[in-house]
């Protein structure tokens, strides 16, 4: 998670309220709209946004459903490569390489059209910045553009046009994507196995340690592609933490449930997906969103029969029976299982925890005619076994509600970014339309 990086996602704009380096200036970035972008590049360790008039803005990868649905209805070219800088910065991690593993660096620099020597030069000048940043954050995995634009003291425009000339010469050789098949590639297991680590950190989901305990002491953490990704929210310092977690043979069984339960065959919807969907959203508010309502979006549909009336009781008591043995704080393990069974039927809410779960559970009425419509035919397969009347009244019944629920509070969602809601009544109304039909 980058710090000090804000931006609301509307349907044709994006609105900065927080950037985390001086340049481009903040006051230039307030609401730059969809016709100002050229193309969203995917690289390493995030999203980079280049403007028709040649200015590069970073995007948070936590925000990436957003993104994908502003890049979607605004037909903005979306592209995923290598951003030079992420190899041109390997020397200075924390880590150690080998001559083949350094050849083979300088080959695909090479393949983007840096020679060795140029490669060397570059080094010289954002080396010693780089260097006595790693010290302080160890890094793991890989430094990339953020890096050098914000550690390197040289804050002119001139180094900042001349770091973005170089990730630019890794555009000219990306490849089209779609940004959700490319955020997937990897598989759901690898995606979410990491999110579920991630969470583990949690400093206040766990009992403290009582006086004079001092917690186990941190392990180095295995490299792979994913911990760049949320190393930021998930390294501890390097004094003693208030907390004791869980070791990773005791919190990985209850993972390895969770993910099997939202595997079963008959779920069409309420699959993998769609969890990784809520934790996605859930996360993209990380600063807003509490302990136990994230604990909440991992179990929420853990059980899950169609038609049965009592799924999200049976769900909350499932991780009641599998959390409560790891130690977790009994106020959170109450308000989250609260949580859980508001998603019976999602009246209204009391309080902001209820209002993200909320949000991040019925996102899919928020997004694209295609994603909704598939929604919708899914459901219908998850419920085959309902006569079509029956079905038709029940769904219809429920859809109503929602959308006279949005119109009375003149809104469907409470801390989403705009451009779901932009699409919400449309989705509704045509889905009870065609059920009518």
């Amino acid at each position: 998670m980058i710090k000090n990086l804000e931006v609301q996602v509307d349907r044709d704009a994006l609105r900065y309220q927080a950037y985390p380096v001086r340049y481009p200036a903040l006051s230039a970035l307030g609401r730059i709209k969809a016709i100002e972008v050229e193309l969203v590049f995917c690289g390493y360790d995030g999203y980079q946004i280049l403007l028709r008039n040649g200015n590069v803005i970073l995007f948070p990868r936590e925000k990436e459903i957003a993104l994908y649905e502003f890049v979607l209805r605004n037909r903005i070219t979306t592209v995923h490569g290598t951003d030079p800088w992420n190899l041109i910065t390997e020397p200075y991690l924390d880590q150690s390489y080998t001559a083949e593993e350094t050849q083979k660096s300088l080959e695909r620099l090479g393949e983007l059209g840096f020679d060795p020597r140029e490669v060397e030069s570059i080094r010289k000048k954002v080396g010693p910045s780089l260097f006595a940043y790693n010290v302080f954050v160890w890094e793991w995995v890989s430094m990339g553009l953020l890096e050098v634009l914000h550690t390197c003291k040289v804050a002119s425009e001139d180094f900042y046009r001349w770091v973005i000339a170089i990730s630019k010469r890794g555009y000219q050789h990306a490849k089209p994507c779609d940004l959700m098949d490319r955020r997937h590639l990897v598989g759901m297991d690898t995606i979410l196995w990491s999110k579920f680590e991630s969470f583990t950190f949690s400093r206040d989901l766990w009992l403290k340690p009582l006086a004079g305990l001092e917690p186990p002491a941190k392990k180095p953490a295995p490299r792979n592609i994913w911990r760049r990704w949320f190393s930021r929210r998930t390294q501890e310092p390097k004094s003693a933490v208030a907390f004791v977690r869980p070791a990773y043979k005791d919190w990985n069984p209850v993972y390895k449930w969770v993910f099997q339960q939202y595997s079963e065959p008959h779920r069409h919807y309420h699959d993998l997906r769609h969890l990784e969907q809520v934790i996605s959203l859930l996360n993209s508010h990380w600063a807003q969103v509490s302990t136990a309502a994230l604990l909440a979006g991992w179990f929420h549909d853990a059980v899950y029969r169609s038609g049965a009336s009592d799924n999200e009781e049976q769900s909350a008591q499932q991780m009641a029976a599998r959390m409560q043995p790891l130690n977790v704080e009994p106020e959170v393990l109450t308000k989250a299982k609260a949580l859980v069974v508001y998603t019976q039927r999602h009246l209204r809410t009391t309080d902001q925890e209820e209002r993200w779960i909320h949000d991040a559970d019925l996102a899919i009425f928020g997004l694209h005619h295609e994603a909704y419509a598939k929604y919708a035919s899914d459901i219908r397969k998850e419920y085959a076994s309902v006569p079509d009347d029956l079905f038709r009244k029940g769904r219809t019944e429920i859809l109503q509600q929602f959308l006279s629920n949005a119109q009375q509070e003149g809104r469907f969602f409470y801390g989403l970014d705009p451009i779901f809601e932009s699409q919400v009544e449309t989705n509704l109304r045509w889905e009870i339309e065609t059920l009518r039909r």
